[in-house]
């Protein structure tokens, strides 16, 4: 079955080593990442993340935004997310 385009292309530019950041923000200060929805996608489909960021783990802010609160995860957890997304830290 092929991929929808967009799943495709985000699929290339993360093998390409094109990061995600550009749609995202990390505030240190409330350990939380604001994202669009194509970021939240592409975390929910790597295989590696999944075993530990379930879907339930993304809300809504007042803005409609989507967030990931970061404060739960240990240290090698969030290093895969940060490398993943491009967050230097």
């Amino acid at each position: 079955m092929k991929q929808p385009l967009n799943e495709e292309f985000r699929r290339m530019q993360k093998l390409a080593g094109i990061q995600l950041n550009e749609n995202l923000n990390f505030d240190y200060q409330e350990d939380k990442i604001v994202m669009d929805d194509d970021t939240k996608d592409a975390i929910l489909d790597d295989e590696e993340l999944q075993q530990f960021i379930p879907p339930k783990s993304f809300i809504r802010n007042k803005m409609g935004q989507t967030v990931l609160w970061v404060d739960w995860m240990d240290y090698s957890q969030f290093d895969k997310l940060a490398k993943f997304l491009g967050i230097k830290y």
